[in-house]
């Protein structure tokens, strides 16, 4: 039986029957899928517009519950009660679930709430796993902000990221690559698309903002005095910075779109795979890597690239930089000549 997809005002729906049995746009699971074996013969096109589907079913029920919705705490990486998990992070993973298995059931699943995990068919290969955040930025949503909320999808194979796709719950925005193609686009709800590889990265930092996603003073001294404007410094690595919490997927699609020009993370949370699939996935594609800032007696020592496994869950245990490739010596010869002004 043909693989279909047909294309709706909010979205596509596929099916795998035939089409006189195409789904709604919020269907139950009433299509079966009667071969496993259906998903191995999926295109890099065809799995391009499942994950652009399941994020944006995932994105309209988050937007179903925007200002009605039940939460509870959930322990933080600390072990405190200071998480939030709500009704809309259970709906949105539901919706992809009902998406992902429907259309790919020999893969495997990796999600956020329940640390759902579910392993790919023995027969598949290679190994295929789908990486799931259903809701990236809870608290800001329990918040009902209007911005810094998103859903997170990525596959991967073996270890590789091969397709992410990342959507702004209230902009509709989406930042998507697909199998097999090196392209990342920036699509709003229109379908208007801009490459976003095709930009230019190498404006100097001097004239770009960094984002810091933690209070500045919860870094060590070292951080501060070298990120924090001086005016005893005739010039600082950054022009100026900016704090910003909530979707840490929306947060590097600001670096991604030229908007700032690196991201400050305090690194002392471990490297969930559901947080670092998706925002790696198009942060390498496009050039920008991760920087270990190595600090001994209230000094950074180093600033050495970091490979962040995201199959490794511990924290980096140290503040991490990112920044575009070309701006690692920039980076580097920064640090050499300013330890000198630094006592």
């Amino acid at each position: 039986m043909p693989f279909y997809c047909t294309f709706f005002q909010g979205g596509l729906t596929i099916s795998l029957l035939s089409r006189k049995k195409l789904s709604p746009f919020f269907p139950k699971q009433e299509v079966p899928v009667t071969k496993t074996e259906r998903c191995e013969t999926l295109t890099d096109a065809a799995l391009g517009l499942i994950i652009r589907e399941a994020t944006n079913r995932a994105a309209n029920f988050v937007r179903l519950e925007r200002f009605v919705f039940e939460r509870e705490p959930k322990c933080s990486y600390d072990g405190t009660l200071t998480d939030l998990v709500t009704s809309a992070d259970r709906a949105a993973q539901a919706a992809i679930l009902g998406v992902l298995q429907t259309t790919t059931p020999s893969y495997g699943i990796v999600a956020e709430e329940e640390d759902l995990r579910i392993e790919p068919k023995e027969s598949s290969w290679p190994k295929r796993y789908w990486i799931v955040d259903p809701l990236d930025g809870t608290k800001a949503f329990g918040r009902m902000q209007s911005h810094g909320i998103g859903t997170m999808i990525a596959l991967l194979e073996e270890k590789h990221v091969i397709s992410v796709c990342i959507e702004d719950v209230m902009t509709g925005e989406i930042y998507y690559f697909r199998p097999g193609s090196y392209k990342v686009h920036r699509m709003d709800r229109v379908g208007a698309r801009l490459r976003l590889d095709l930009l230019d990265p190498t404006r100097p930092l001097s004239d770009q903002y960094l984002l810091v996603r933690k209070n500045p003073w919860e870094f060590a001294p070292a951080i501060r005095q070298k990120f924090i404007p001086r005016a005893d410094r005739k010039q600082n690595l950054f022009k100026d910075f900016e704090i910003e919490g909530g979707s840490i997927g929306l947060s590097f699609a600001r670096l991604w779109k030229g908007e700032i020009g690196g991201v400050l993370l305090l690194g002392n949370n471990p490297n969930q795979p559901w947080d670092w699939a998706p925002v790696m996935g198009i942060s390498e594609r496009l050039g920008y890597v991760p920087l270990r800032l190595e600090i001994q007696d209230d000094r950074i020592l180093k600033a050495l690239p970091y490979t962040i496994d995201i199959y490794d869950v511990q924290a980096p245990g140290c503040p991490i930089l990112i920044v575009h490739q070309t701006h690692i010596q920039t980076v580097s010869d920064w640090f050499h000549c300013s330890q000198d002004h630094d006592a």
